[in-house]
């Protein structure tokens, strides 16, 4: 299917199951950070019954390929005492310790660096290549852009951001990032 096709089928299942969803999203968000079933209960006692319950999903969603590529991202972070991502940035793991160390933070480097890069090139662009977006950007927060725009130039200004931002990336073989702009 199509992503146009695909995307309405998604929507209605995620709204006829939406508690099935929400344990589903909040275990899979927790495994990729490295969240034991303890972890995943205690943070998110609305979402699990128990425990149980919490590792019930949390060993459904870690049959994926993403399972592999944390045991691979950990491997090399171990073996290079560092990672860095395809646009240079690098941060080095040296704390290996029995209750795993720096291990979620190993995971988490590549993702949130990438998207950190993309939102800064984004901003420098944005400002210095006279975009009329760059003249309305007053704030950036985590991984969000803030702008301040005349009700006129609205529309424009989120064209101008939505192209930018996902813009195919070389240094990501071509992959493009999607958005939400509101």
């Amino acid at each position: 299917m199509s992503d146009a096709e695909l995307r309405p089928w998604l929507d209605r299942a995620k709204k006829e199951n939406s508690v099935l969803y929400r344990k589903l999203k909040t275990a899979r968000f927790g495994s990729t950070y490295l969240a034991g079933p303890r972890k995943l209960f205690e943070n998110n006692p609305e979402d699990f019954e128990s425990q149980a319950d919490a590792e019930k999903f949390q060993k459904l969603v870690e049959r994926s390929k993403i399972t592999a590529w944390q045991r691979a991202t950990i491997k090399q972070a171990m073996a290079q005492k560092y990672l860095q991502n395809p646009f240079g940035y690098r941060k080095e793991f040296w704390d290996w310790g029995s209750s795993g160390g720096t291990g979620p933070s190993a995971v988490a480097f590549l993702p949130s660096s990438i998207v950190a890069w993309i939102a800064k090139e984004c901003m420098l662009r944005l400002f210095f290549d006279g975009s009329e977006a760059g003249k309305y950007m007053i704030w950036q927060i985590h991984d969000e852009l803030v702008f301040d725009v005349l009700e006129d130039r609205v529309e424009t200004v989120k064209a101008e951001v939505e192209r930018m931002m996902t813009q195919p990336w070389p240094q990501l073989g071509g992959l493009s990032i999607g958005c939400e702009i509101s």
